[in-house]
């Protein structure tokens, strides 16, 4: 049972997702050290050393300030993961099978995240506020959790009574803990949160049943929407019950043995039911925003002219020197495209484009575009790609480069970039190829350069620019003195700086007074005026060649570009650098001072791979041999290494058995079985079967963000003992060797708002032999191809096809068409080998006439969407979430030798949903259908299949 905390919004899915498992993971091959504080575990690669430094001494002072606040320290140490293998921040936390969370390095440069504090302070608190949450336990969970550990399967329930809680709680407290604080730091106190929710209140809020269910993999607008909620929340306790109602509120739960019991705990710590507490939180956002939505409309405010509002992200823009505009669009259900939208109003998608970043075009040069790739198979870097009008792609020139953010010079023949390696920002001049590159400028961790824009004449650059002491402001770097001059200095974030085409202004975004809105400094007299006046927020905007702007507005519904046709001064003027002195502090009230306790060492994955936590396993009777054992596991911090293991004892046979199981760095797996049951031969005679079982599993992916390849060999030895218990009859021995490769191609894509997999094909290849090391029953080879292709339709609809064909030596266990579910046969287990149990829907599995050593099988289905739901009952905590009606036809044959192929086939319908249990934690996958076979061995059957969603 994987159980995360995130601190970042997670983007739309809008490309093929990696199936490595060591996909964003740390590299083995790297070194790893660790640094050892009082009370964590600081574990990162050699080169960020300084980084981690720091992070200790940031993880000391918050741990005091937050265990203090919330009433609860771990018994353990912390293990904390630093990461620099993506371009984007992010953190994610989990309490099993120890508390433990990883960081990414990266100072977000645009976004809610982008922030005054320093990066490390502020996504330390966040994921550190999750560990001391969801680590709370009191009376009967903290008893079960000190006799059996922290365990990780279903009955953590348990011992963890905070994981039991809709994601809006965990995520809204963590947001409130990382705005705790004096100085108007976290994103409760941004200006994008007041602007998202104040678009909420106007839309209409969601309600307790919407909110609970919604989690992480809801697709409604906003995304993320749990941490703006359960932050706001956290705000409204505090507002109007005190600031010791939040602790209470977590502290009250620490005790609950009985998960998801949200009303009892409202009625607990408030006196009243959650939907009565949840409609008193309504209210107060009402009151809250609806008199800032009016001021702004008193002072001339609103939504500028709209020019596409399609759902549900337009944006990066870039202006051509006719007008026409260039944007991303992402819908969240079908591939991501650039777009042109030309003067007349008429648009023309000009390509796909997956995980696109930043765009920049330029007249002769071309459209350049930013985009994250995969590094080395395991880290996702942004590169650079070209794109010319005619091209069917862009062409990619640079590779692991980490350009987030790239500009062209104003003549098309180089390109400035900023490069984020370590933790620092540097700014690069790059030759028109990508190539060559000239370091301008470096600013160490903790400080940050965001986006930038060229001066008309090309002699310097101005950028957003992230000090530690001051915090977000403008700065103009010139070329030939290679020196930063500081253009603006206030309290503000101020971003995305643009000069005009005479160069005597820049313009940029700004939270200044509480709205991000388009600003304009005038470089002569030093002053700033609002050119836009928003009641939501703009986060981007691009001037024109006639001197009119677009910008991209937040909406209720999304993302939306609009027009300013006729900028003017809506507010007041105000200096460009305010005469009141403001100073960046850290997030923990304590300053930054050496630690004594630090001790540094090399990674040793012993450290962690102990158990954590045991389970007893039991079977006295109910038909089955007895048994007793415990299941105990362990893995190390870093996932190289993870092993589990269930020791079984076997009174009647007194013999042990069991299961045990190993791997390294997801590449090696080796498994070893053994187990008693009771097998019956007929009425009168029983078996005891013993059951051998060695499996061992080498594998490795190839990751891109196009597709993921995937290379596998396998062994498995199975021997079985029948052993007659009662009646008369023989012992029955039986052996089988299954040596195997399997070859896999997998391209599909899966988006936010999909009811499947789509736009893309999952090829299999599979060779198998008996014949290996001998020694089987069964004996000759079998080889087997897979090939399922996914199609995206209108309105979110999905066309699924599959051709399956296998040819085998007539000695194989032989293959069974029948049923509605795939299963393995044989010793294949983990390694994927053994398919022989194949879906024919509309005839019973195990006839005779549709087994044998040769397959073939079609099938096509249709999927319509019906709805993402996402709302049940609060008690039980039952609900829907995505949920599609289709219809299909299956056609097939399994034959031997000698015989000749005749196809049966079926026909039906399936009604599929997410079964959604505990709010959004439990997500369970239901298939209702029913079936008509034609022919003599047809059948008309109706079944349920439960199992994972889509």
């Amino acid at each position: 049972m994987a159980i995360c905390c995130y601190l970042a919004l997670l983007s739309p899915v809008g490309a093929h997702t990696p199936k490595g498992a060591n996909f964003l993971q740390p590299e083995i091959q790297q070194e790893w050290l660790t640094l050892r504080s009082a009370h964590f575990n600081i574990h990162y690669e050699a080169s960020n050393s300084e980084a981690a430094g720091h992070m200790a001494m940031v993880a000391e002072r918050v741990h005091k300030r937050l265990t203090g606040w919330l009433g609860w320290e771990p018994e353990e140490r912390t293990e904390v993961v630093v990461m620099d293998n993506v371009d984007f921040p992010n953190g994610m936390a989990t309490p099993v099978p120890y508390s433990r969370f990883q960081i990414y390095m990266p100072t977000p440069v645009e976004g809610q995240l982008m922030d005054h504090s320093p990066w490390l302070d502020m996504v330390f608190t966040h994921e550190y506020v999750h560990i001391l949450q969801l680590d709370m336990a009191s009376g009967a969970p903290k008893r079960l959790r000190d006799i059996f550990g922290r365990l990780g399967n279903i009955f953590s329930i348990f011992i963890f009574p905070q994981l039991f809680a809709p994601s809006w709680v965990t995520e809204g407290l963590a947001v409130y803990g990382e705005s705790d604080n004096p100085d108007g730091y976290g994103r409760l106190n941004g200006a994008w949160y007041e602007s998202v929710m104040r678009m909420e209140v106007e839309r209409g809020l969601r309600s307790l049943a919407e909110e609970s269910f919604e989690g992480y993999s809801g697709g409604r607008w906003p995304y993320g929407q749990i941490y703006l909620y359960g932050a706001y929340f956290m705000q409204f306790i505090e507002t109007r019950y005190g600031r010791d109602a939040v602790r209470r509120y977590f502290q009250v739960y620490s005790g609950n043995l009985i998960p998801w019991r949200m009303d009892n705990r409202s009625r607990q710590v408030f006196g009243q039911s959650a939907k009565t507490v949840w409609q008193e939180f309504q209210t107060y956002l009402k009151r809250r925003f609806k008199p800032q939505l009016a001021k702004i409309r008193a002072q001339g405010g609103g939504l500028g002219r709209v020019l596409v509002d399609e759902p549900y992200v337009n944006s990066l823009l870039t202006a051509t020197a006719s007008g026409d505009l260039f944007y991303y669009h992402n819908d969240a259900q079908s591939e991501p495209t650039v777009r042109r939208l030309r003067q007349d109003g008429s648009h023309q998608v000009l390509f796909p484009a997956r995980r696109v970043k930043h765009m920049d075009w330029h007249e002769q040069s071309g459209l350049l575009l930013n985009r994250e790739a995969v590094c080395d198979n395991v880290k996702l870097y942004t590169d650079l790609y070209l794109w010319h009008p005619g091209d069917r792609s862009p062409t990619r020139l640079t590779r692991c480069g980490r350009y987030r953010i790239a500009a062209w010079r104003p003549d098309g023949g180089a390109i400035a970039a900023l490069q984020l390696d370590e933790g620092a920002s540097r700014l690069l001049l790059l030759s028109a190829r990508g190539d060559s590159p000239e370091l301008l400028a470096e600013l160490p961790s903790g400080q940050a350069i965001g986006y930038m824009a060229w001066a008309p004449d090309g002699a310097s650059i101005v950028a957003a620019v992230k000090r530690e002491q001051s915090g977000w402001n403008l700065e103009l770097f010139d070329l030939e003195k290679r020196r930063w001059r500081l253009l603006t200095k206030n309290s503000d974030i101020e971003t995305r700086p643009q000069f005009s085409a005479d160069g005597r202004r820049i313009n940029f975004l700004s939270d200044h007074d509480g709205v991000w809105n388009l600003r304009q400094l005038q470089l002569d007299s030093g002053e700033v005026v609002t050119l836009s006046n928003t009641v939501s927020a703009v986060s981007e905007a691009v001037e024109m060649p006639d001197q009119s702007f677009r910008l991209v507005e937040y909406h209720s519904n999304g993302m939306a570009i609009t027009a300013l046709d006729s900028p003017r001064l809506v507010l007041d003027s105000y200096p460009a650098k305010s005469a009141q002195d403001f100073r960046v502090q850290s997030i923990s009230a304590e300053a930054d001072a050496p630690l004594e306790t630090l001790e540094t060492k090399k990674y040793n994955p012993l450290d962690t791979l102990k158990p954590r936590s045991w389970f007893p396993l039991a079977v006295i009777d109910g038909g089955d041999t007895p048994y007793t054992g415990i299941a105990i596991q362990g893995e190390d911090v870093l996932g190289f290494h993870r092993w589990s293991a269930m020791p079984l004892y076997y009174p009647e046979q007194h013999e042990l058995g069991g299961l045990a199981y190993y791997s390294f760095d997801d590449r090696i797996t080796l498994s070893v079985q053994r187990q008693f049951r009771k097998r019956g031969g007929n009425r009168s005679v029983e078996y005891i079967e013993d059951e051998q079982r060695i499996q061992l599993l080498v594998s490795h992916w190839l990751n891109s963000l196009d597709y993921s390849l995937y290379a596998a060999a396998g062994l498995a030895v199975e021997q079985s003992d029948w052993n007659v218990v009662r009646g008369s009859g023989r012992n029955l021995e039986a052996e089988d060797t299954l040596a195997g490769i399997v070859l896999g191609y997998d391209s599909t894509e899966f988006y936010r708002r999909s009811i499947s997999w789509v736009d893309g094909r999952r090829l299999g290849l599979t060779l198998e032999s008996y014949d290996l090391l001998g020694q089987s029953d069964h004996s000759g080879k079998t080889f087997r191809f897979d090939w399922k292709e996914y199609l995206r339709l209108d309105e979110g609809q999905v066309l699924k096809l599959r051709m399956m064909f296998a040819w085998g030596d007539q000695g194989i266990e032989p293959y069974d068409l029948g049923g509605e579910v795939e299963g393995l046969s044989g010793p294949g287990g983990i390694m994927g080998l053994g398919t022989r149990h194949l879906p024919l829907r509309g005839f019973s599995s195990g006839n005779s006439k549709m087994s044998g050593a040769n397959m073939g099988l079609i099938s096509a289905q249709w999927r319509y969407p019906l709805g993402l739901y996402h709302n049940g009952w609060l008690a039980p905590p039952i609900g829907l979430g995505r949920h599609s009606l289709s219809l299909f036809i299956d056609s097939g044959d399994a034959w031997n030798a000698g015989e000749s192929f005749k196809p049966y086939t079926g026909i039906g319908a399936e009604w599929s949903g997410e079964l959604l249990i505990g709010y959004n934690m439990i997500h369970i996958g239901v298939t209702f259908g029913v079936a008509h076979g034609m022919g003599r061995l047809g059948e008309d059957r109706i079944y349920l299949k439960v199992g994972l969603p889509l």
